[in-house]
């Protein structure tokens, strides 16, 4: 059987087709961002205690509670404080991300493909979301994914486990060659992806 990656991560600058470095992604790119927007806004704001906070400061307030408790393993509290971010910034996409990272995770696939929507819609070239969209779509719109994972791969053209995922899914959809040529780029991007290819494909792979 065909096996596909399940989520995207990222280490080290390199994007890993490994569920468990899915997390690890989401908190190291949003501990940067949302940290250092805030800094930015207290800097604004003068330091003062009283000044009124906009809803954009309030949703990273509540972005970095709910990145914290992400990292601790509590989901449910982490996805609480990313729909009040939501709620109060409806284009955050590092909220709508997250949230959908944990729906994803819990087998809410309508909610976690609206929120991956949410982030293309606002970050065309977000990555993760365009990857993890390409997964949620497969089953029931191949074509889709199929330009979904396309996207990601323009965005990253040596992101291996696009290019291994897409190969699985041209195959399938009867585009052996074009299929085959995508699982030939893969291996020469990460030859450790050969595992994942069935005999047959691997050995055309490594030639």
């Amino acid at each position: 059987m065909m096996t596909r990656d399940r989520r995207v991560g990222y280490r080290n600058g390199k994007f890993l087709a490994r569920d468990v470095m899915m997390s690890t992604f989401v908190s190291r790119r949003l501990i940067v961002t949302s940290v250092a927007a805030l800094a930015v806004l207290l800097s604004a704001c003068g330091g003062a205690a009283s000044a009124p906070q906009s809803n954009a400061q309030k949703a990273n307030v509540l972005l970095n509670a709910g990145l914290a408790a992400h990292q601790a393993g509590r989901t449910a509290e982490a996805a609480t404080d990313y729909s009040k971010a939501i709620a109060l910034e409806p284009q955050n996409k590092w909220a709508h991300y997250n949230l959908g990272l944990i729906e994803q995770n819990n087998g809410q696939f309508a909610a976690a493909e609206a929120d991956y929507r949410a982030v293309v819609t606002t970050d065309p070239n977000f990555i993760g979301a365009l990857y993890n969209l390409a997964i949620l779509r497969t089953a029931s719109a191949p074509a889709e994914a199929a330009d979904l994972y396309r996207r990601a791969i323009a965005v990253a053209p040596n992101m291996g486990s696009a290019h291994l995922n897409l190969g699985f899914l041209l195959i399938g959809m009867g585009q052996k060659a074009q299929g085959q040529a995508e699982l030939d780029k893969a291996v020469s991007i990460e030859p450790t992806l050969a595992q994942r290819i069935p005999k047959p494909a691997v050995a055309s792979a490594k030639k």
